[in-house]
């Protein structure tokens, strides 16, 4: 945790996983379900919370808690573990970018399945170049590749509101 920020923060468990209190009202207000990731920022120092995997949520977490300012140029590098031993990602990239390398790279989260040929697609800019490209997999669906764990924030009754940012 970053100790850096001057917001306060506030944790809880919803659907069996630690999460930041923003998160769970965020989804809550949008219906409930979400689809969330275990956070493997900077395993030095771990937040250990479980986090949303679309690029506003990581945004948010990454500012929040490990102090990776959202619209900052300046260059940083990924800290992102990915479970194999050999430590952090390392790229270097701007920090404003973190939160779509994390969601892309790390969480694969906006992956697509190409439903004529099963080719798996970083993103659905991706598949449209993919379907554009290959005349075999012309009018092809893509077809969401789901990862994390699902919760339903619905069912939570605790209380939020200190970012406000789902109104």
């Amino acid at each position: 945790m970053s100790s850096s920020t001057s917001l306060p923060k506030a944790i809880t468990w919803c659907g069996g996983k630690l999460m930041d209190t923003e998160d769970v009202v965020d989804a809550k207000k949008l219906g409930g379900e979400v689809r969330v990731y275990e956070c493997l920022w900077d395993r030095g120092s771990p937040c250990e919370l479980w986090i949303p995997g679309d690029r506003t949520g990581l945004g948010w977490h990454m500012q929040d808690w490990h102090d990776v300012k959202l619209g900052d140029k300046q260059p940083t590098i990924c800290l992102w573990q990915d479970g194999d031993g050999q430590g952090p990602c390392s790229q270097t990239l701007q920090k404003e970018n973190v939160a779509r390398h994390i969601a892309t790279t790390h969480l694969s989260s906006a992956a697509v399945q190409c439903s004529n040929c099963g080719s798996e697609l970083s993103r659905r800019d991706a598949f449209q170049r993919h379907i554009q490209t290959g005349r075999a997999c012309e009018g092809a669906t893509g077809i969401p590749v789901l990862r994390g764990a699902l919760i339903d924030a619905s069912t939570w009754e605790g209380k939020g509101g200190i970012r406000g940012r789902a109104n």
